[in-house]
């Protein structure tokens, strides 16, 4: 018998999660929300519940796109429930890579050897992640990213869909880089920065 998943989120990524947890084999047990209020509705082939109805213990999947909100949500979480971690079947990860609880590995995303993923993490579809690059807890690999090797990602950070970051550099905490930025050199913690080369915009909302 599949082991049962609950998907907390019911968003566009809690659909995606969902659909590679089906492929990995769990069943989904259901999927619930902060709010009550749509309890009982179909969802993506399932149920929306209410957090009472999940099993004390059961495996979880925190599925938010808001970096900081799916930290704090795992954290608060994790003394009760199984933290999950979902790697696509079509991810290539190599050898000597740690991944932390509660991530997220996409469809055709490559990790190569010696590279440390933090707790619920996002690596997302066709993103490659270079050896021995580091990332922080709960930050964002857009789709179709390239880290090259030595880099290094902070928390909570999101690096946009199509970006390029070139060997050793380091992106701080809570920094947004905006889709398809080149980033050439450092960039400090909780900045928005876009373009190619990327620069510094504005700072980032907390």
């Amino acid at each position: 018998m599949a082991e049962k998943i609950y998907i907390y989120g019911c968003g566009g990524h809690a659909k995606v999660v969902a659909a590679t947890a089906r492929l990995c084999g769990y069943e989904i047990g259901g999927f619930w929300e902060d709010s009550d209020a749509r309890v009982g509705e179909d969802f993506f082939g399932s149920k929306i519940i209410a957090l009472s109805d999940v099993p004390r213990g059961a495996l979880i999947f925190i599925a938010f796109g808001d970096n900081r909100m799916r930290l704090q949500r795992g954290i608060a979480l994790q003394d009760d429930f199984r933290i999950a971690t979902i790697i696509h079947p079509t991810a290539q990860i190599a050898e000597h890579v740690k991944i932390g609880r509660g991530c997220y590995v996409g469809a055709l995303a490559n990790v190569d050897p010696d590279v440390e993923i933090g707790d619920f993490c996002i690596v997302n579809n066709g993103s490659n992640i270079s050896h021995e690059s580091r990332l922080g807890d709960a930050c964002h690999i857009c789709g179709g990213t390239q880290l090259a090797g030595n880099c290094g990602i902070g928390k909570c950070a999101m690096v946009g869909i199509g970006s390029c970051v070139i060997e050793k550099c380091k992106i701080g905490d809570g920094t947004i880089i905006g889709a398809g930025s080149t980033i050439i050199a450092d960039i400090p913690s909780n900045v928005v920065a876009v373009g190619s080369p990327a620069k510094v915009i504005k700072v980032a909302n907390g």
